[in-house]
């Protein structure tokens, strides 16, 4: 779950913070580092996709007088479909592409309308010019900090006792 959970955060923070890609392209990190690739070495990316209609014209359409629940779930389902019917042509194309060895580990990510692959890096620049492609950017690295561990006993510093000896649960 919390890979997840950061997974969909960078997949919103690379979303909003889109300077420097131009739109229906590749971003130019993406570009520059293929450049020096062999075209059929594969790249992991993310794909967004244009946008069928806008999550407000959805949310005004929505029988308001439903429940909380009733509009919530409206409003996912059309998302839903919505964005299942904007990358079906992509996905197709991918499918295609991975026939040929061009493309692997296809996947959609509905809630941002996102796709998801390892394409050969001499195909980015024809799914970048796609019309249904705002942008191509690659996946982000995500870097964890280690944990650090603490000592078993805290009981000499300075008044701090540890709490589960406190209770004697170390007994129990």
């Amino acid at each position: 779950m919390a890979r997840y959970s950061l997974r969909l955060f960078t997949v919103l923070a690379a979303t909003l913070c889109a300077a420097s890609i131009t739109a229906g392209q590749l971003s130019r990190c993406l570009a520059d580092s293929t450049k020096t690739l062999p075209p059929d070495r594969h790249v992991s990316v993310w794909i967004q996709l244009t946008e069928i209609e806008s999550l407000d014209a959805i949310k005004a359409s929505v029988d308001s007088s439903a429940g909380f629940e009733q509009r919530y779930r409206s409003i996912v389902a059309r998302l839903r479909s919505n964005h299942a019917t904007g990358r079906q042509a992509l996905v197709a194309n991918l499918t295609q592409m991975r026939n040929r060895q061009l493309a692997d580990n296809v996947r959609t990510h509905w809630l941002v309308n996102i796709v998801e692959a390892e394409i050969a890096a001499g195909e980015l620049e024809q799914i970048g010019a796609r019309a249904d492609v705002v942008r191509v950017m690659p996946v982000p690295t995500v870097r964890l900090i280690a944990p650090t561990t603490v000592g078993a006993e805290l009981g000499g510093r300075a008044g701090i006792s540890n709490n589960l000896a406190f209770i004697n649960a170390d007994a129990a």
